[in-house]
C-alpha cells in the first residue's frame, strides 16, 4: 500500500516538472520597446503563460486534493477501523474474563449451596429444639432433652407442667415424628389433639402449634387441688353433646344453628370446645348436613369458613368468676340423680327445641377467683352499642361496678383513631368498612353503593347517618351455660341484621376492590336505608317510575328466633292524597304478591336485599 501511494506522489510530481519545463520553453520576454505580446516566431505571450500557469496549478491542486481524498482519508479510516477493532478485541478479552469469573463463581456457589444442605440437615434439628426450648420457656413449663431411638426418631423434648406431660419426637433433620400427651384423663380426644399438634409443628406453623399448646399449659398452671380447670373444659363438653342430644331429637342440624345451642364441635382444629352457632342461608344449604355429621374432624374443619360464625369457649382471666363445678359432677345439665342432691341451685332456658334445666350453683362451694368462661367469636361481630347493656343484663352483673367489660374488642380505640378522628363510631360505618376491609383509603368510600348484576335491576343504595353508635365484640364472659343461649339470642338478631345492612353493598370492582360506579348513567332505582332502630328494624324507601308516592319496605328482625320470625312489610304513602298511607290499591294478582308472608318469603330464601327489591319492582 505505501509503494503505490509513493508511486502516485512521483507520478504527479513529474506531471507538475514536465508541464513547468513546457512553459518555460514556450515563454518570449518581449524586447525592450516592443509593443507586442507575440514575436515573430508566434511564441505565447505572458498573459497566456499566465493564464497556463494558474491553470496547471488548478491541476495540481486537484491531483493533490484527490490524493488527499483517496490515499490519506483511507488511511485515517483505517486507524479508526484499527481502534474500533482493537476496542472489540478487548471487550471479548474482558467477556471471556468475566464469562470464566462467572463460571468459577457458579461452581463454588454449587458446593457452597451443597455443603449448606449437608449442614443444614445437622442444624435443623438443633433449630427445632431451640424453638420448642424458648416456647417451654414462654409458656413458663419445664423442659429436657434426652437421645431417643424409637423408629426414626434420634431425640426426644419432654415439656411438663404440674400435671401435663407433652413429649415431642425429632428425627435427625429436626422433623417432628411424634407427639404424645400424658395424662390422657385430663385431655378429651387426646389423639386429635396430637395429631394436632404433629401436622402443625411439622408445616412449621409454630404460631397453630404455640397457640394449642397455651390453652393447655395455661389450664395446667391455673389449675389446683380443688379446682381442675381440666375437669371443668370436660363438664362443658359434656353439657353441650347431652343438650345437642336433646335438640337434634327429629330436628335437622340447620335447625339447631339457627334456633337452638348450635352444633358442638370438640377439638376440632383447636384445643377444646367450640359451636357453630349460626349460618347464611347460603351457607346452611350448600352443607350435607347428614354427611357432615357423620364426618371425621378434619373434614368438618374445612368447612367452616363457607359462611358459619363460631364460638370457641375458653377459660380467662377476668375481674369477676364463673360457677365451676367440682369434681363430683360431670355436667351442667340437671339429671335425675341431681334431683335428691340438696343444696343445688337450678335454672331453666326454654329454646324453641327443648326445656332444658340446668345447675347454676352449690351451696358452700368456693369459687375459683379471677376465672371465667368465654365465649371468644370467630369472627368477632359488629354490634350496636346497646349489645353491652343487655349481655350485662344476662349475666347479672349491671350494678357491679368492679366488673370488667372484657367482650369489647381492645382495638376499637385504635381504629377509631386512625378512621374517624376520635368521633364516635356508627353502626353503618363499621359495617361499611368491615365490608370493604381491603379498601386502604377509605375516605374514598362514601355512604351511597350502586348494584348491578345479571339480572337484577339496577339499584342505588344511600345510608343515612343513624347515629346508632356501634362496637366490635370478640369476647363474652358468662357465669355458667345457661347464659349462652340468652347470648346467642343477642348474636343471632345482630348477624340477621348485619347480613341484610351488608347485602346492599354486595358488588365490588375486582380490580380495586372498591364499590362500582354508574359509569354509563343508566336509568336505576335509588333507595334511602334507615336504620335508627338497628337491630330491630330496617327501613328502605324508594320511588317507582310509574308510582305517583314513596314506597317504603320495613324490615322486623325481632330478638325471638330472627331467622324464624323476620317479617317484611310493605306500604305505599302518596304525595297525592294528603299524605295518607294506604295499603294495596293493586289487582288481586299484585296484592297476593306483595302480602308480606310472600315478601318474608322471598327475603329469607336469600337475606338479600336487592334480590326482594327486584321482585318488588318486576310486580308493582
Amino acid at each position: 500500500m505505501e509503494n503505490s501511494e509513493e508511486k502516485k506522489i512521483d507520478d504527479i510530481l513529474k506531471d507538475i516538472h514536465n508541464d513547468f519545463m513546457d512553459y518555460f520553453e514556450n515563454i518570449d520576454i518581449p524586447k525592450e520597446g516592443s509593443t507586442l505580446f507575440h514575436d515573430l516566431n508566434n511564441k505565447k505571450s505572458i498573459y497566456e503563460l499566465e493564464s497556463d500557469f494558474h491553470q496547471s496549478i488548478n491541476l495540481v491542486r486537484e491531483s493533490l486534493t484527490k490524493f488527499k481524498e483517496t490515499c490519506l482519508q483511507s488511511e485515517k479510516d483505517k486507524k479508526k477501523e484499527d481502534l474500533t477493532l482493537r476496542k472489540l478485541s478487548l471487550i471479548l478479552k474482558d467477556q471471556n474474563h468475566n464469562r470464566q469469573i462467572s463460571k468459577d463463581w457458579n461452581s463454588t456457589c454449587s458446593d457452597c449451596l451443597e455443603a449448606l444442605r449437608q449442614v443444614c440437615k445437622v442444624d435443623k434439628l438443633q433449630i427445632m429444639k431451640k424453638s420448642l426450648i424458648e416456647l417451654a420457656d414462654d409458656l413458663k413449663l419445664q423442659y429436657f432433652c434426652d437421645p431417643y431411638t424409637k423408629g426414626l426418631c434420634c431425640e426426644k423434648i419432654s415439656l411438663f407442667g404440674k400435671t401435663i406431660v407433652i413429649d415431642v419426637g425429632l428425627d435427625k433433620d429436626g422433623n417432628a415424628i411424634l407427639i404424645e400427651l400424658a395424662p390422657p384423663e385430663k385431655i378429651s380426644k387426646i389423639k386429635t389433639i396430637e395429631a394436632l399438634l404433629k401436622n402443625n409443628l411439622r408445616d412449621n406453623n409454630i404460631k397453630k402449634f404455640y397457640e394449642i399448646l397455651s390453652n393447655i399449659a395455661y389450664l395446667d398452671k391455673h389449675s389446683t387441688d380443688d379446682s381442675d380447670l381440666f375437669h371443668n373444659i370436660q363438664c362443658i363438653e359434656n353439657t353441650l353433646t347431652s343438650i345437642y342430644e336433646v335438640e337434634s331429637k327429629d330436628r335437622a342440624i340447620p335447625d339447631i344453628i339457627q334456633y337452638g345451642h348450635g352444633y358442638p364441635l370438640i377439638s376440632v382444629n383447636r384445643f377444646g370446645p367450640s359451636v357453630i352457632y349460626w349460618g347464611t342461608p347460603s351457607a346452611l344449604r350448600q352443607i350435607n348436613w347428614i354427611e357432615f355429621s357423620k364426618a371425621e374432624d378434619e373434614e368438618k374443619a374445612t368447612v367452616l369458613n363457607l359462611g358459619f360464625y363460631i364460638a370457641n369457649i375458653t377459660i380467662i382471666n377476668t375481674k369477676g368468676n364463673s360457677f365451676f363445678l367440682p369434681k363430683t359432677h360431670k355436667n351442667y345439665i340437671r339429671s335425675a340423680s341431681d334431683m335428691a342432691e340438696d343444696g343445688l341451685t337450678t335454672g331453666t332456658v326454654n329454646t324453641p327445641l327443648a326445656e332444658l334445666q340446668f345447675i347454676t350453683g352449690i351451696q358452700n362451694l368456693t369459687p375459683l377467683s379471677n376465672k371465667s368462661y368465654c365465649l371468644t367469636l370467630d369472627p368477632p361481630i359488629i354490634a350496636t352499642s346497646n349489645m353491652e347493656k343487655q349481655i350485662l343484663n344476662i349475666l347479672h352483673s349491671e350494678d357491679d361496678s368492679n366488673k370488667q367489660c372484657d367482650f369489647v374488642d381492645n382495638n376499637i380505640q385504635m381504629f377509631n383513631s386512625l378512621l374517624f378522628k376520635n368521633n364516635q363510631l356508627s353502626i353503618e360505618n363499621l359495617l361499611i368498612h368491615d365490608k370493604f376491609s381491603s379498601v386502604s383509603d377509605f375516605s374514598k368510600i362514601e355512604n351511597s353503593f350502586y348494584i348491578k348484576k345479571k339480572n337484577i335491576y339496577p339499584q342505588q343504595y344511600m345510608f343515612n347517618s343513624s347515629k346508632v353508635n356501634g362496637i366490635v365484640v370478640r369476647h363474652i364472659p358468662f357465669t355458667d351455660p345457661s347464659q349462652i343461649y340468652p347470648i346467642y339470642k343477642l348474636l343471632r338478631q345482630q348477624l340477621v341484621f348485619n347480613t341484610l345492612f351488608q347485602s346492599c353493598m354486595d358488588v365490588k370492582d375486582d380490580k380495586t376492590g372498591m364499590p362500582i360506579k354508574n359509569t354509563f348513567e343508566e336509568f336505576h332505582v335509588i333507595l334511602e336505608v334507615f336504620i335508627a332502630n338497628a337491630p330491630n328494624e330496617m327501613n328502605i324507601i324508594f320511588n317507582h317510575p310509574s308510582k305517583p308516592g314513596l314506597i317504603n319496605v320495613t324490615i322486623n328482625i325481632p330478638l325471638e328466633n330472627p331467622a324464624e320470625n323476620l317479617k317484611v312489610q310493605y306500604t305505599e304513602k302518596s304525595l297525592l292524597k294528603n299524605d295518607n298511607q294506604f295499603l294495596g290499591g293493586f289487582t288481586d294478582m299484585q296484592d297476593e304478591k306483595l302480602r308480606s308472608e310472600k315478601l318474608t318469603q322471598v327475603l329469607k330464601l336469600s337475606y338479600n336485599i336487592p334480590l326482594l327489591v327486584h321482585y318488588l319492582m318486576k310486580c308493582l
